[in-house]
């Protein structure tokens, strides 16, 4: 029932986030939230009282950094980590509730997803009277370089969010059991997912989906096969987000000759250079960053790992960094029923961190909090509900 409920509010409040609007978005992600705590205060054998110690201890260590650094640039910056917190501890909270009905409500959480984009871009094009793309707002879907956005601000938000809806597809279809009419579903979910991340022409997107294919072990080649030709041949012909007449696989080169040609007008490296050249300016900065939200006069640094460093201080990163390694490497080496999910996110996190600043992507924090999740790897061995 907790997963049934609290799974899909959280997830549609994410993917419909620039649709609802900031306030609203926020608000139903703070009523699942208070939802979790109060249904496990009544059934979690106390893991709400965990739950909240953890949440006082975030909410002060913050309010240290604020009063550390100007208020005003930091409050945002902190409201980004505070929230994708907050996600991440519902959904563990979930997941360890009972991670069976978690892992169901979010496999279709995803295939509603794709079904519910195929028929927005039919109405789009059938002019019918009711379509879910016609609520984004319009200046989220004008980018030069980019193809489709979804519902977010930013291709590469959308192309994480489309890689989440993959991987728990593929890893459904390959490890639990669904009758041929429940696999015919997750099969064309999978498509449509497929055709969202290749349609963003995101850089990143393609590196994620790479490392997709690598971890499949059953699902037949010529599936396969078929799934890439009617990508290219559809995504490059049927393009309705580009403001001139490219399509999205066009854009895509256009974005890597980009990387490749003109690292000037790139300019994500020239501004990684200038943060780590600032950085490593003073022994102050070095131990506790240059400021919460501090953007230095040239804009975000676009990679989390300076991202992090900017706003805590390089040791806090590298305290992170062997963190997340002792952790995941533990994790991985107990096996289990995810381990082929583990090793995927493990691989996937970092390519997240080093091609984008994704504190403000509620997509990645709903992977992060998955990955989390796993750790724990309770599937069919027991939950933390009461007798």
């Amino acid at each position: 029932m907790l997963s049934s409920i609290v799974v899909p509010a959280l997830w549609f409040s994410i993917l419909f986030s620039f649709i609802l609007g900031t306030f609203l978005s926020n608000l139903v992600l703070f009523f699942c939230f208070l939802g979790v705590l109060f249904f496990l205060y009544l059934y979690g054998k106390g893991l709400a009282i965990n739950l909240s110690f953890l949440v006082f201890f975030l909410v002060l260590y913050f309010l240290y950094a604020v009063v550390n650094f100007d208020f005003f640039e930091a409050v945002l910056e902190v409201f980004y980590y505070i929230r994708g917190a907050v996600i991440v501890l519902i959904i563990v909270s979930v997941f360890r509730y009972d991670s069976k009905a978690f892992f169901e409500s979010i496999m279709w959480c995803s295939v509603f997803t794709s079904f519910l984009l195929v028929y927005s871009v039919a109405a789009e094009y059938l002019g019918l009277s009711f379509s879910i793309v016609s609520y984004i707002p319009p200046d989220l879907t004008e980018r030069q370089y980019s193809g489709y956005t979804g519902f977010f601000n930013n291709p590469n938000y959308w192309a994480i969010f489309a890689f989440l809806n993959i991987s728990i597809l593929l890893y459904s279809i390959e490890n639990i059991r669904l009758n041929f009419i429940k696999k015919i579903f997750l099969f064309l979910a999978l498509v449509v997912a497929l055709f969202s991340l290749v349609g963003t022409g995101s850089r990143m997107g393609f590196i994620v989906l790479l490392f997709s294919f690598l971890f499949l072990k059953k699902i037949d080649i010529k599936f396969l096969f078929l799934f890439l030709v009617a990508m290219f041949f559809l995504v490059n012909f049927i393009d309705i987000y580009s403001s001139d007449q490219l399509g999205t696989l066009i854009k895509a080169y256009e974005r890597f000759d980009r990387l490749v040609n003109n690292i000037e007008g790139e300019d994500r490296f020239y501004r990684v250079t200038k943060y780590l050249g600032a950085i490593f300016s003073s022994y102050q900065y070095f131990f506790f960053g240059l400021g919460l939200g501090n953007e230095y006069g040239i804009g975000p640094p676009h990679n989390t790992f300076v991202l992090i460093s900017r706003d805590f201080g390089v040791v806090a990163l590298f305290s992170l960094v062997l963190l997340y390694l002792v952790f995941s490497f533990s994790s991985i080496m107990r096996g289990g029923r995810y381990t082929p999910l583990k090793k995927l996110y493990f691989l996937i996190i970092p390519v997240f961190f080093l091609t984008n600043d994704v504190i403000d992507s509620r997509p990645f924090w709903f992977i992060f909090g998955v990955y989390i999740s796993l750790y724990f790897d309770f599937y069919g061995g027991g939950d933390v509900r009461k007798e």
